[in-house]
């Protein structure tokens, strides 16, 4: 059974000490629930606790590098001892902004540039995975940055038959960014649609977000708008939502 109140929550954010993670920290926070935010930067970490901190909004810092699955059961194990198990995990760790392949550079380049963007969440995933389904209930949102900027958001709030699922968008202007965005961000979204299949009967969906790719000064108004999204997808009103693909526009 999930909790009753908002505030009886643990939220995990990974990537929560910058742009479009810090937002969607903030805005489970403004709800009541106990967050946490894992980070592999500990100055970035700790100016995030200090900046929601001097909002009146407390959460709580975990040092991690989900790229070394070591640090990632470490982060889990820290977070159950201190908080308790994950009600919602929303993977926002590998970046918002764009990712530098030229043209000419060996696919192996290609390759640890998506591969930057994809398995912190995978890594977190299965380190956390297994205590949600134990408990037998959860939300997983996770985060791809691949919109290019001025992508036109879809509209969530209709409730969950009004959500639109979108799959592989089209590349092109105004749509997907091409290059290790657009493929990091397919696969993550078909990774997340298998897992929702499988875990399903436990209890927990896995939901993916399309973001924007942030190529300029933090986007405030345009993470707040994802943090929404996110919120929506993690509360009783997307109940029916698994294993679809988002697109929440700037």
């Amino acid at each position: 059974m999930a909790p009753s109140r908002p505030r009886d929550r643990v939220v995990l954010v990974t990537g929560g000490s910058r742009g479009i993670g810090l937002a969607c920290a903030r805005a489970f926070a403004l709800t009541g629930a106990r967050v946490a935010i894992a980070g592999r930067d500990p100055a970035h970490l700790h100016a995030a606790v200090d900046r929601l901190r001097g909002e009146g909004l407390h959460v709580l810092p975990l040092m991690a590098d989900l790229a070394r699955s070591d640090q990632a059961l470490q982060m889990a194990a820290s977070l159950v001892a201190q908080l308790g198990v994950a009600d919602v995990v929303v993977n926002a760790m590998g970046g918002s902004g764009p990712v530098h392949v030229e043209a000419g550079e060996q696919p192996l380049d290609w390759w640890d540039a998506m591969q930057a963007r994809l398995l912190p969440a995978m890594q977190a995933l299965q380190a956390l995975l297994p205590g949600m389904r134990s408990r037998g209930r959860g939300v997983v949102v996770n985060l791809a940055a691949a919109l290019a900027p001025g992508a036109a958001a879809r509209a969530i709030d209709r409730g969950a038959t009004g959500l639109a699922a979108v799959g592989t968008l089209p590349v092109g202007p105004g749509r997907v960014m091409p290059g290790p965005e657009a493929s990091a961000a397919d696969a993550l979204a078909q990774a997340g649609a298998a897992l929702a299949s499988r875990v399903a009967a436990d209890g927990l969906r896995i939901n993916t977000v399309l973001t924007p790719v942030l190529t300029g000064p933090p986007d405030e108004a345009a993470a707040r708008r994802v943090a929404d999204c996110v919120l929506f997808l993690a509360g009783p009103g997307a109940a029916a939502v698994n294993g679809a693909t988002i697109a929440a526009g700037a």
